[in-house]
């Protein structure tokens, strides 16, 4: 399967670089560069918690207090660390995510041009997770291949959702179906109104985060983007679904923006493939596709 997916790799440009490194608190990271774009990945709790320039901001949201170790994960609480994960969709497996699959030791090695991870199955949802983080060199790209296994011995249904906490960036859009789609409102109704810090123009729909409220906006759209404006320049999430066309096991919604309000200020961007039916052994995929520029969408 390795090679099935290196295979789909955009032709690569300048050399990258694969280096295990110390970050944050935890030793046996692996940090993905190439001179241009960097990608830090964290084994001991399963995700990617760096994305930028060499020496730049981070794009990504980080809980500096959990990361440092100045304060540790409460039992049967979220170890909410930031960075970009993987959970199974819908989320009828109530909270906390299993730990086995966000926040646990994953098992990793380097790869031609990254790194690949692999959670611990998770007997309570029957399924493991697999990625190829991957940087094709001078491009502003980085490939997410996502993999999930039925791990048995009962079939399962769900789809993969890859959720990216960006660090309160000042914009986000959202692609829509078509200029006279509406955007999915999720979640409980929000108590305090949000319509001033959604702006709908053609296709797209741009979101601000509210300091006093949280909510949560998806789109039906196949084949859009998500695209946010942060420190670091523009960054686009684009999920790459392949066929058969399915359903979005989520109200509809394979793109969906999370907007936390004060203290948390991140913003999650969220992508979901089609649900699948797995028997044991199964297995399905999701690509995602990264891109960081000085250019916004056209």
């Amino acid at each position: 399967m390795v090679g099935l997916w290196l295979a789909s790799l955009p032709p690569a440009g300048e050399p990258v670089r694969v280096e295990q490194i110390r970050y944050a608190k935890w030793s046996g990271c692996w940090r993905i560069s190439d001179g241009r774009l960097e990608v830090v990945v964290v084994p001991a709790v399963g995700r990617i918690l760096r994305l930028g320039r060499p020496g730049g901001p981070n794009v990504l949201w980080e809980n500096v207090d959990l990361c440092g170790g100045r304060t540790s994960p409460k039992a049967g609480e979220w170890a909410n660390y930031g960075g970009d994960k993987l959970w199974p969709s819908p989320q009828t497996w109530g909270w906390p995510p299993d730990p086995k699959l966000d926040g646990g030791m994953h098992r990793s090695r380097a790869i031609p041009g990254g790194v690949w991870i692999a959670s611990q199955p998770s007997a309570t949802l029957g399924v493991r997770f697999e990625r190829e983080i991957l940087l094709p060199g001078g491009r502003d790209e980085v490939v997410l291949r996502n993999r999930m296994v039925s791990i048995g011995p009962q079939p399962v249904e769900w789809a993969i959702w890859q959720v990216a906490q960006l660090d309160d960036p000042e914009e986000v859009l959202i692609d829509l179906p078509a200029a006279n789609a509406e955007p999915i409102r999720m979640g409980d109704p929000p108590k305090i109104p949000i319509d001033s810090f959604l702006e709908k123009f053609g296709a797209s729909l741009r979101i601000r985060r509210s300091p006093q409220q949280s909510f949560k906006i998806g789109s039906a759209a196949i084949g859009g983007s998500l695209w946010a404006k942060t420190r670091a320049g523009w960054f686009e999430m684009r999920p790459v679904l392949e066929p058969p066309i399915g359903a979005f096991p989520d109200q509809g919604a394979g793109l969906q923006v999370y907007c936390g309000a004060d203290p948390d200020r991140y913003v999650e961007l969220e992508a979901t493939g089609f649900s699948r039916r797995l028997a044991p052994g199964e297995a399905t995929t999701l690509e995602v596709r990264w891109r960081l520029s000085q250019d916004g969408p056209r």
